[in-house]
């Protein structure tokens, strides 16, 4: 019985184009990680729908680099984790942290004063103060 087959050249030319795409995928953003820590002036109370969201943020263009959001979180002190493209850093510029909690989607708490990162400290584990906010 006849075996139908691709011609041996187009098949080979398709298997090139394929591996040359995985190896654009292999080569992608080098993503890094950024630890950063949250805490609360005063520990609020808050409901269950509580969000805390934390930005990395490039100062001099506006630009988010990276954004984490936690549904669970303590209202004392809480470890986050950014994860950015190592690229996307230049060294020109000025990047810090922000960070706020939505409870019921009210902006209930943020940052008031700035947090930078990537400014030379090492062995510190930036920290972000949440304050509350007021509502008229």
């Amino acid at each position: 019985m006849p075996q139908s087959r691709l011609p041996r050249r187009p098949c080979a030319v398709l298997v090139g184009l394929l591996l040359i795409g995985l190896a654009g995928c292999a080569s992608g953003p080098d993503f890094q990680t950024l630890d950063a820590r949250v805490i609360f002036a005063q520990p609020p109370e808050l409901s269950d729908d509580a969000v805390l969201n934390v930005t990395l943020k490039d100062r001099d263009d506006g630009a988010t680099l990276a954004e984490s959001r936690y549904t669970h979180f303590d209202t004392t002190a809480t470890r986050v984790t950014l994860q950015y493209a190592q690229g996307a850093i230049d060294t020109a510029h000025t990047y810090v942290l922000q960070a706020d909690v939505r409870d019921r989607g009210r902006l209930t708490h943020l940052n008031r004063e700035r947090v930078d990162v990537f400014n030379g400290e090492t062995g510190t584990t930036p920290t972000v103060t949440l304050v509350p906010v007021s509502h008229p």
